[in-house]
């Protein structure tokens, strides 16, 4: 987002490629961009300017309504419920998101129905999410969605708000279970917050970064597999070539990943810091 001397937002997007690509200009275009239109068209930049916070204005300003009965509580719950995925957690189809604030009310409104399938869903969801793919199992974190509909394929970005939703989850789910994975992947989200996404410090304090993004040095996720180890990166190469990012899911203990349907398994040894070593499941999708 853009914002000029005086603080008010006038331009902005969700994402700006290093270099231009699928019709977009890259950053260092947008810079110049807006750079020439702060020198040339001034007034431009004040009118929209204006009409930008007119909107914001707009949306922001209270709307008094009467409170949600508990009858449409229960219809939205319903309705919520339906459209999960019984079978792979979540909501149905692909990209898979997490829609974390949907599964927060089912969880919290399963309690005052007394009805388990909220709950249920919210157990689902996360199980699957810390299984499959789109948890970070090397660094911790996860990332933003899954680009299919198994949890196995992950966008390459991971989020500072999705992951504290995230978060919030596992902690009341574990309450609820006692599942030692929920514990698990949290202390490994935590700990990618501290490691990775933690501001240099200024005078003692320090902020958290918004995000990671998916893109290192002009290639999706090479981040995650630029630093692995070296079977790691061997592995990488190949998912690179058939289009496809791999999946590298770590079951725990007495759990099995879930299997899909034309996928082929390989099991291989891997080892990682503070890990004991162990075996994990490899799920290429050919």
């Amino acid at each position: 987002m853009f914002l000029t001397p005086e603080g008010d937002p006038f331009w902005g997007d969700a994402y700006f490629p290093p270099e231009p690509r699928w019709g977009t200009t890259s950053f260092s275009q947008e810079l110049q961009g807006v750079a020439d239109a702060c020198r040339a068209e001034h007034e431009d930049v004040r009118s929209n300017t204006a009409t930008l916070r007119e909107a914001l204005a707009r949306m922001s300003a209270e709307r008094p309504r009467a409170a949600p009965t508990p009858g449409m509580l229960t219809s939205v719950a319903g309705g919520l419920l339906r459209a999960t995925d019984p079978l792979l957690g979540g909501m149905r189809g692909a990209p898979k998101f997490p829609a974390l604030p949907l599964f927060r009310f089912l969880w919290q409104d399963s309690f005052r129905t007394m009805d388990g399938a909220g709950r249920e869903a919210v157990h689902l969801l996360l199980r699957q999410m810390c299984h499959g793919g789109v948890f970070d199992h090397l660094g911790g974190g996860f990332a933003r969605y899954s680009t299919d509909a198994e949890w196995l394929a992950p966008h390459f970005e991971k989020i500072l708000y999705d992951n504290a939703q995230i978060l919030e989850l596992l902690a009341l789910a574990h309450a609820d279970s006692r599942d030692p994975l929920y514990a698990e992947r949290a202390e490994e989200t935590v700990n990618w917050m501290i490691r990775d996404m933690t501001a240099a410090s200024v005078n003692g304090r320090a902020a958290f970064a918004a995000s990671e993004d998916a893109d290192n040095e002009g290639e999706e996720a090479d981040s995650t597999s630029g630093r692995r180890t070296r079977s790691t990166q061997s592995l990488a190469r190949p998912a690179r070539r058939s289009g496809r990012p791999m999946a590298l899911p770590r079951p725990a203990i007495g759990r099995t990943a879930t299997s899909c349907a034309g996928s082929r398994h390989v099991v291989l040894p891997a080892t990682r810091p503070n890990w004991p070593p162990h075996k994990i499941k490899i799920v290429v999708r050919i």
